[in-house]
């Protein structure tokens, strides 16, 4: 498990719309200061305050009023993939990812995105570079939506949102059929409210090669926390103690809470 304890502290309770100096109108967000360039009139690059890996950095729309609870849109899509084109070398591959709803491992309002480079492969492969086969779904602990990119797709606007959605319509089913019939506590035992016209919480990840979709029922459970990242075994905590606590519950069964759980074979 590729373990980081000195990111951003995790945020156990639903973000707030408390207004901070130095955002912007409708933001909860300040990047005074951390602005790297603006991508169209949409969308703001950004460093993250609080890195979790180096550089690490935040994909803002430019309007503040926009919610973390909604669905992605071309315009994001857009810019995940110009910003991860962009900074991919031979050297270094870069990620990019999307937590939406509370239970998704957010902790702030305004919509943004995230990317930061992966681990070097030779240390640490990501499970969705893996071949889909039924090793690979029997090891994952939850349910999951991936499209892998065939060699040399030019990506357009248009066919990432239409990828999006399609995945984005299994993890609801997903989830759906799961909690039909049952309640999904979040990390305080209670149902987090649900925002009219809000998209079901989940996670985004894509880089060059693949996107993956995955519902979320929880931000965490019993004192382990996870965002997009910690899906993929990139677990970023705050202290040694929160780090414990996931190797004390075990890995696996805190995915698999925080997920849609896989059926065991």
């Amino acid at each position: 498990m590729y373990t980081v304890t000195n990111g951003k502290p995790t945020n156990d309770q639903p973000p707030t719309t408390t207004t901070v100096s130095g955002c912007r109108p409708g933001s909860d967000i300040n990047v005074t200061g951390y602005e790297i360039t603006s991508l169209g009139t949409s969308h703001l690059l950004t460093f993250n305050k609080f890195p979790a890996a180096r550089p690490h950095m935040l994909l803002l729309t430019q309007d503040g009023f926009r919610r973390q609870h909604e669905r992605l849109d071309r315009d994001d899509l857009a810019a995940m993939w110009a910003t991860i084109n962009t900074l991919n070398n031979s050297k270094k591959r870069y990620l990019a990812f999307y937590n939406c709803g509370f239970e998704s491992g957010c902790s702030r309002l305004h919509k943004h995105m995230q990317v930061f480079p992966a681990p070097d492969a030779g240390t640490f492969t990501l499970w969705p570079d893996h071949e889909e086969n039924k090793f690979r779904r029997k090891m994952i602990p939850f349910k999951y939506s991936m499209f892998r990119y065939e060699k040399d797709w030019s990506a357009t606007p248009g066919g990432l949102l239409e990828i999006y959605q399609e995945l984005l319509r299994q993890a609801e089913e997903d989830l759906v059929s799961y909690t039909t019939n049952s309640i999904s506590p979040t990390e305080n035992g209670k149902k987090a409210e649900r925002m009219e016209g809000a998209a079901i919480p989940h996670n985004v990840i894509m880089n060059r090669d693949w996107m993956v979709v995955i519902p979320r029922r929880a931000g965490g459970w019993d004192g382990a926390t996870g965002n997009a990242p910690a899906m993929l075994g990139m677990v970023w905590l705050p202290s040694v103690e929160k780090m414990n606590r996931w190797i004390e519950l075990g890995p696996c069964e805190v995915l698999g809470r925080m997920g849609v759980p896989a059926p065991k074979e």
